[in-house]
């Protein structure tokens, strides 16, 4: 999602927000996810570990977010229920904190931050 509304603002088109945009996903920033798995290399002892914030974000608080860090003033289209969507996702990461010490550093805004301005470098 984050990747598809940034490549839509660079382009120009309004991102599209599939049913009413109060669904929730936890948002990860790959530095997190990059962290976790090397602590899960170095000491996970071939455990399963769930890897997220442990908080759900709205699609639309994700797209008004990202609208603040982009310094854009969008209007989102609005799309239907897709068949198989979840309402609410997010994760328990309480074992890959309690086993690794690891728990999510980047913020939603400045993980937003981040992609916004490598996308732009990108272009």
């Amino acid at each position: 999602v984050v990747a598809i509304f940034c490549q839509n603002l660079l382009d120009g088109v309004a991102p599209e927000i599939h049913w009413d945009g109060e669904q929730t996903r936890d948002f990860l920033h790959v530095d997190d996810c990059a962290r976790a798995n090397l602590l899960a290399l170095e000491g996970g002892d071939g455990q399963a570990y769930n890897v997220g914030t442990g908080a759900g974000t709205s699609i639309n608080a994700l797209f008004h977010t990202l609208m603040e860090v982009a310094g854009q003033d969008m209007t989102s289209r609005r799309g239907p229920r897709r068949p198989g969507d979840a309402r609410h996702s997010y994760l328990d990461c309480a074992k890959i904190e309690r086993d690794l010490g690891w728990r999510a550093e980047v913020d939603l805004r400045e993980g937003l931050e981040k992609t916004w301005k490598h996308f732009v470098q990108q272009r």
